[in-house]
């Protein structure tokens, strides 16, 4: 590899750009829970989502 620290840019970018994909998909259901109070029991929001607030 000629340009390491580039690939590496490369791959952050890549899994910067899932995780915030992943996080608006679960800010999605999150508020789809929150407008129906019944389905908050069925599935509760993952430990990890506390952590990034």
């Amino acid at each position: 590899y000629e340009y390491p620290e580039f690939d590496l840019f490369l791959l952050m970018e890549l899994h910067v750009n899932q995780l915030i994909k992943q996080a608006e998909i679960e800010w999605k259901i999150h508020e789809q829970q929150t407008a129906m109070p019944s389905s908050t029991d069925e599935a509760p929001p993952p430990p990890y989502e506390l952590a990034i607030r």
